[in-house]
This record gives C-alpha cells, sequence and structure tokens, in this order.
C-alpha cells in the first residue's frame, strides 16, 4: 500500500524527524510544510491521505487548515490530525464539526504510528 503523509509545522525540528520516521515505513511518503497554506499547495499538487498537522503556526493555522482542506476535498479521502499542546476543549468545535484525533504533544513516534496509522499498516 502506498501512502501520502503530508507533515505540517512551523518547528522545522518537528516536520525533519517525523518526516525522516515516516520515510522508513515501508509505502510511506512524507511530504512537509511549515505553515497552512504551504500545506495546501502541497494538497493541489500531490495525493495525500493523511495530514498531521500542529494548531498554532504563523499564516494560517492548523484549525484554518482542516477547514480549507474540507471546503476543499472530500473529507472521506484525507484523514487529519491535529498535534498540539493544547487542550481537547480548546478544540471542541473543530473536533466535532471535522472528527479530527488530536495527538497531545508532547508526543513519541511510537505515539504517532499507534494513532495515525491505525488500520492502515497492520
Amino acid at each position: 500500500m502506498k501512502l501520502n503523509i503530508l507533515i505540517v509545522d512551523d518547528e522545522e525540528i518537528i516536520t525533519e524527524i517525523l518526516g525522516d520516521e515516516m520515510e522508513e515505513l515501508d509505502g510511506v511518503t512524507a511530504f512537509t510544510a511549515s505553515n497552512g497554506k504551504e500545506a495546501m499547495e502541497v494538497l493541489s499538487k500531490e495525493e495525500i491521505q493523511i495530514v498531521l498537522t500542529d494548531f498554532k503556526m504563523p499564516i494560517m493555522n492548523g484549525a484554518e487548515l482542516i477547514k480549507e482542506i474540507y471546503s476543499k476535498f472530500n473529507q472521506s479521502q484525507i484523514k487529519t490530525f491535529m498535534m498540539t499542546a493544547y487542550s481537547p476543549d480548546d478544540l471542541k468545535d473543530l473536533l466535532e464539526e471535522f472528527h479530527v484525533e488530536v495527538i497531545r504533544k508532547p508526543f513519541s513516534f511510537e505515539d504517532i504510528k499507534n494513532i495515525v496509522f491505525k488500520g492502515y499498516l497492520e
């Protein structure tokens, strides 16, 4: 199975480390962006199945990105995850409207694999 994942975070070290770890998984190609605007550019060019985004970013934050994704793409085509240190209560409306799963920071790559790839990499 070929799986394209987009990692969006304004902290370059996070996109770099996660991207490298993802690329080690069989069949996974990782793309990165440093904000929601760059992410939308990647999404317009690549067939992405999973978006893993930070919440707090400049230009277009994670919540704005997810709303933009689901206004332009079929919600069943792209699965979204929000990486954040914020409480899920702060994101309640977004979580309910778009069924976004939250990955609490700090996290390990094992956490990411167990949450994000559940059902994909069995």
